[in-house]
């Protein structure tokens, strides 16, 4: 028996006991067995391709479901699809696909209703069937550096979700059913072609981590500065023009970016968000700094390079914050 067909057997022998919980196509298979899969195709049809020579339909069927397999890392595989059967992987709780050359989803991956964490990041998808609504318990959806110009409204019915990863699309709106996800912690929207942000968005008070980088936002929509539970949040390379003196209501906030947003001030508010640690304002056109900055004594580092802030007031920063870390080229 050759070395691959043994690698074959072996795996079939495991699948079929129904101990197998975890997959990792490439180099490793299954929680304890390491099989070199160098001799054989690299793909996740692997798996259906060796169910596939039994000819007994209702066979084949009672085997997917006898799999116990909750993980699936089927990243960087070069795959093109993801075969229809995978509907009988019940049990599935993680997948990930990220990096490969996926095109379209089946309809069957939405019926994978266990699934808490599904990564579909970097690949060619164009769209994201309204069937996603289906997978309710996911806790993390990656859909970022794809080819996504619409999010279904029914991104809403994923109430459980804590991260959500939009970036590096062509997202032009986000619907305002985003704000159904009260649970979320963590929201990446960066790199799209946003004009807006709804204003539901100020409902998701658990948020820590929001990132608005590289869209076409022309200003901060006020419900924002409801989100009271931020730590970082950065909206840099938009022409928002002015930052709201609300923003002294993020008093959590540690990282706040602004960099390259046409700023020409600041508002003297800023001065009450004591808990910022890193400030970033370069390329905007501001001359000056309010003093009330000074009141940032946790200022660890501030980012001031491409401004137009003379030798005269640059000398007054420093001197208000004589513990901070100043980048003025």
């Amino acid at each position: 028996m050759s070395e691959a067909n043994s690698e074959r057997e072996n795996v079939m022998r495991l699948l079929q006991s129904g101990q197998m919980e975890s997959i990792e196509l490439g180099l490793q298979i299954s929680k304890s067995l390491k099989i070199n899969l160098s001799d054989v195709k690299q793909d996740m049809e692997i798996l259906f391709k060796w169910i596939g020579k039994y000819k007994n339909i209702s066979f084949k069927e009672k085997l997917f479901k006898t799999f116990t397999i909750k993980n699936i890392d089927a990243s960087n595989n070069r795959l093109t699809n993801v075969p229809s059967q995978i509907k009988y992987l019940t049990n599935l709780e993680t997948l990930n696909l990220n990096t490969n050359s996926i095109a379209s989803l089946p309809q069957e991956l939405y019926t994978l209703t266990k699934l808490n964490d599904l990564n579909l990041g970097s690949n060619h998808l164009t769209s994201i069937d309204p069937a996603i609504g289906n997978l309710h318990n996911l806790i993390r959806l990656t859909l970022e550096d794809n080819h996504l110009e619409i999010l279904p409204p029914e991104i809403g019915n994923l109430t459980q979700l804590t991260e959500l990863y939009l970036s590096t699309n062509k997202f032009t709106q986000i619907p305002h059913q985003i704000g159904n996800l009260t649970q979320l912690d963590f929201l990446d929207l960066t790199v799209n072609e946003l004009q807006s942000i709804p204003p539901e968005i100020g409902k998701l008070t658990n948020l820590a981590n929001l990132h608005l980088g590289t869209n076409q936002i022309k200003s901060i929509p006020i419900e924002i500065f409801n989100l009271t539970n931020l730590i970082e949040f950065s909206i840099d390379h938009n022409p928002i023009g002015e930052l709201p003196p609300e923003i002294s209501n993020l008093t959590k906030i540690i990282g706040l970016v602004l960099r390259n947003s046409e700023l020409t001030s600041l508002p003297s508010q800023i001065g009450k968000m004591k808990k910022l640690g890193v400030l970033s304002l370069e390329s905007n056109q501001l001359t000056h700094l309010p003093s009330e900055i000074s009141n940032l004594t946790n200022l660890r580092h501030l980012y001031l390079k491409n401004n137009r802030i003379i030798a005269e007031e640059r000398k007054k920063i420093k001197s208000w914050l004589p513990n901070c870390e100043i980048n003025f080229e």
